[in-house]
């Protein structure tokens, strides 16, 4: 029978006598210049996070630290975050991450404990020493200290849940967190192209996995700030946005939010994933990664990938790291049987801060060293099977720790407190499922004076030490608790809380649209927490004991059942209590029903006429469509029958081909002005003769086929035939203009591919145009939509995939981001500068090169046809009439076409960039013209 065991690909170059410091030295040097962090509107390079991380060890040196000491670290989401705790570091000393929203008494407990020398935060934790506030960004490069410690020294401390109502530390040492560095990265392959999104606590270990791990590739982290971290309802967008490609999240966020096509790597932890989840996001386009590992073990030490047919798995061991399963004798059972997880490699901690018993318990010298490599092994607690295809199955705790939206809780820490209560003989705390579901925390209380049990004020004590996530949902009064024949409360039997038994009679939650928003609101509430007393004077989260995922669920609610659109996540949180919510809810509500306009009707026989008339008017649409088909062929044939012969008639119908181009664009410029003349800035009714006009010129301009003059001289010349007020030396990409008449565009303005200028728009019946006007130097990103009545500045900036609303206005070197843009940033004076423009005599010279390029581009199809063309007239001629026996070949001859084609066009890109080398190229310059 095969024993239970798993042994990790042993990589001693993985095994490293080094530093978290040290381990990153070659990133800084090869990626200097690319940017490490982005935080909002702020950036910094590689080279600046070394810098102003070897400034703040500095400072800390300079303020008496010592190799070994330990800083706490208390500090909001922010840029400087990540740069303190690597100045920590350098400094010799161990940081001591805690969330920012911690309850100031649990941090003063953690930092006394373990006696922080200072800590990092913006706020007085009223200890034993002062706070320190982080040294600012150097304006120049700061050389690093001297290292004066070892890689067995302590990196970092973090304190999860205890079960004796105290958090327990589990020290980390460099030795520990670069193995698992250079081990995980050996499997997960973050590339230094990745932009990775920091969304995890400080204070959680997976945030070392998006920091560190990042870092160690060389990729960009994008630190999400508080709110961003908070409303899960615009997680998508924010990731789509901002160009995400690398996740790490847990399963309960992935299964309420939207796929994300663009992110090309999950890494999935911190609690059991699902099978919903794993369907969802295991696609052939991403990498997908289930992982699984014990803090004590240094963050992960198994990991699968997952496609979406597989049975769940924690997958395999990392390299190094070595998986049994045993019993309670500590025997390793047979494989396929159920037992408790040992671990064992170079991640395991060396135990507990200050808690030698629980150490001696959890942390063993390896008992089957014959069979499991290592000098100690980390009895983890969790219940597995390994299966016999050699992956583990996990199957819950055997002890009373439970992981509830990825935070890793004792159930004990939290009945120890609740047993602290006033009144209180006997506490009990269990995970429940809701009505809705999902597993919630539940408190059971046995009073000695049943008259002072306060459901709500018990949980705003208990709120003061325990971490929020910690705090029940709901506590229930008890007679007495269900014992097993131990004497041991009998989790299993404890009841349900009345409000998780309340039936919902109407999952539809049928809301009167005309109800107030007040209303409105309590409902839903009443939904999300059934069975509860609701009143707008309570907290969302202290009162009624919500949560992230619960205050997703209340405003999807908001959105579809209680006619709410515009109800977001942050606002629950931002607008507290619920009668600051509901107030502004009213207020935004009153505020859009007051811009609504009244629909404007016309009558049936003006909307059959227009319906007539652009009926009609396709006919002449599909005659101009035409021309390009049937005008060659027509050529051809007439020479051809006039007895010209075949060379003749063949040119003849290419001259007129090559002619196409610019006959077109003559004719839907004379089009426009015939059609609708000088567009004007106005209000027009749908269905009438103004909007009729519109719509016909704008369904005749697509005819024209731009992509052969985009981003040369001659596309803005063009323009300004149309109509728009375009400066000559601006640089522009396809660009589709609903007005043309009413925009604006100045010198050295830049587009990039699918911009769109969508000035005129239907309102309540109304086509309403407007102005537009884009100041030099401006630039628009990728696929962005400019609406009417909108300003960009002077060196204004719309960057990609953004929309600027009506009424927008972009400032002065402001660079706006979103749908709807909103402002990021402003630009710095070193990224203000006017560059120096060619004269008007070079760029009508390229302009004219452009245009006798046009007739060669028709060449470019035509040629390649001549054999063809060619075969198939000399098997015309000798064919009796009306008999095509030899179109057979024409799949042959259609072959023959597209392999010319596909040659002319190899050849014709090798000759033009030959010798083409990377580089910064003038826009009017023979290279520039070459490449496009």
């Amino acid at each position: 029978m095969m024993k239970s065991l798993i042994l990790g690909k042993i990589s001693p170059e993985f095994i490293k006598d080094e530093t978290l410091p040290e381990l990153l030295v070659p990133t800084f040097e090869k990626y200097k210049d690319k940017t490490a962090f982005i935080f909002k509107d702020k950036k910094i390079s590689y080279a600046e996070l070394d810098s102003w991380s070897n400034a703040i060890a500095l400072q800390l040196q300079d303020h008496g630290v010592q190799p070994g000491d330990r800083i706490g670290v208390w500090y909001p989401r922010s840029l400087e975050l990540p740069v303190a705790i690597l100045g920590i570091l350098k400094a010799g000393a161990a940081y001591i991450p805690l969330d920012r929203e911690m309850p100031e008494d649990r941090i003063k407990k953690v930092f006394t404990d373990i006696n922080v020398k200072t800590y990092f935060s913006d706020t007085d934790a009223h200890i034993h020493c002062q706070p320190l506030e982080i040294a600012p960004q150097p304006q120049h490069p700061v050389p690093a200290p001297v290292p004066n410690y070892t890689p067995d020294n302590w990196a970092y401390v973090l304190f999860t849940s205890g079960s004796t109502g105290n958090p327990k530390g589990i020290p980390i040492s460099h030795r520990n967190i670069c193995h698992l560095i250079r081990s995980e990265q050996d499997f997960i392959k973050i590339r230094d192209t990745d932009i990775v999104y920091q969304g995890f606590s400080v204070s959680f270990d997976m945030w070392c996995e998006e920091v560190w791990i990042s870092l160690f590739a060389g990729a960009t982290i994008w630190i999400a700030d508080a709110t961003t971290v908070k409303a899960i309802d615009e997680l998508s967008d924010v990731l789509t946005k901002n160009k995400i490609t690398v996740l790490h999240a847990v399963p309960s966020i992935l299964a309420i939010i939207d796929e994300v096509p663009a992110v090309r790597f999950i890494n999935t932890g911190g609690e059991a994933c699902t099978k919903q989840v794993q369907e969802k996001w295991a696609k052939p386009y991403r990498v997908f990664i289930n992982s699984y590992g014990p803090t004590e073990t240094t963050v992960s030490s198994n990991m699968t990938e997952l496609n979406g047919q597989q049975e769940l798995t924690i997958g395999l061991p990392l390299p190094n790291y070595h998986i049994a399963v045993v019993d309670e004798n500590m025997n390793i059972v047979p494989r396929g049987e159920r037992g408790e997880m040992v671990i064992s490699g170079p991640g395991v901690s060396n135990g507990y801060f200050n808690l030698p018993e629980l150490t001696e318990q959890k942390f063993l010298a390896n008992p089957f060293p014959e069979d499991l490599p290592g000098d100690r092994i980390y009895k983890t607690g969790d219940a597995v099977i390994i299966r016999e295809d050699g992956f583990i199955d996990f199957q819950g705790r055997i002890d009373d720790q439970i992981k509830l939206r990825g935070y890793r809780i004792e159930l004990g820490e939290i009945e120890s407190r609740l047993n602290q209560l006033h009144d209180v003989s006997s506490a009990a705390v269990a995970v429940k499922e809701d009505s809705n579901g999902q597993g919630q925390l539940v408190g059971y209380a046995v009073m000695s004076n049943e008259s002072s049990f306060d459901e709500n004020e018990m949980r705003k004590e208990l709120a003061k030490f325990l971490a929020p996530y910690m705090v029940p949902i709901s506590i229930v009064l008890m007679k007495e608790m269900p014992r097993m024949p131990s004497g041991k409360i009998d989790r299993k039997r404890l009841p349900l809380p009345e409000s998780f038994t309340v039936h919902q009679k109407n999952e539809e939650i049928n809301i009167d649209a005309e109800a107030p928003i007040e209303e409105k609101l309590i409902q839903t509430l009443q939904w999300v927490f059934p069975g509860k007393e609701i009143n707008l004077t309570q907290d969302f989260f202290t009162d009624l004991g919500g949560h992230s995922l619960l205050a997703a669920t209340l405003v999807s609610h908001l959105r579809q059942k209680a006619g709410i659109p515009t109800a977001s996540l942050k606002e629950i949180y931002e607008n507290r209590p619920l009668s600051v919510y509901s107030e502004f809810l009213k207020n935004k509500h009153t505020q859009a029903t007051s811009r609504q306009e009244p629909f404007h009707r016309v009558s049936t026989w003006q909307y059959i006429a227009c319906n007539i008339a652009q009926t009609v008017s396709l006919l002449v649409v599909f005659a101009l469509l035409s021309i390009q088909i049937f005008f060659p062929y027509l050529s051809y044939y007439y020479f051809q029958i006039n007895g010209y012969g075949l060379h003749y008639a063949l040119l003849s119908a290419v001259l007129l081909y090559t002619l196409i181009p610019p006959v077109y664009s003559i004719i839907i410029v004379l089009t426009k002005w015939l059609v609708i003349g000088k567009i004007k800035e106005g209000d027009y009714p749908l269905w009438g003769w103004y909007y009729f006009r519109w719509w016909l010129w704008k369904t005749i301009k697509r005819l024209m086929p731009s992509e052969f003059i985009v981003e040369t001289p001659l596309y803005p010349k063009y323009l300004r035939l149309l109509g728009v007020k375009v400066d000559p030396s601006a640089q522009l990409s396809l660009l589709p203009i609903a007005a043309e008449d009413l925009v604006t565009i100045d010198k050295n303005v830049n587009t990039s591919s699918g911009c769109s200028i969508d000035n005129a728009s239907v309102e309540n019946g109304i086509l309403k145009i407007r102005k537009v006007h884009i100041k030099a130097h401006a630039y628009l990103g990728s696929s962005v939509i400019v609406c009417g009545d909108t300003v960009i500045e002077e060196f204004g900036e719309l960057q990609d995939l953004s929309c600027l609303n009506e009424g927008g206005k972009i400032g002065f070197g402001e660079v706006w981001n979103g749908s709807p843009a909103e402002k990021v940033r402003v630009k710095s004076g070193e990224e203000i500068e006017a560059p120096t423009l060619a004269s008007a005599g070079k760029r009508n010279r390229f302009a004219l090169l452009y245009a006798c390029s046009l007739f060669f581009f028709p060449l470019l199809i035509v040629l390649p046809l001549a054999p063809t063309l060619y075969t198939l007239y000399y098997l015309d001629e000798r064919s009796a009439d009306y008999s095509f026996y030899y179109l057979w070949q024409a799949p042959i001859l259609s072959t023959v076409y597209i392999l010319l084609f596909i040659g002319v066009v190899s050849i014709l890109t090798r000759i033009l960039q030959y010798n083409m080398k990377p580089g910064i190229y003038p826009v009017y310059s023979f290279m520039y013209y070459k490449n496009g």
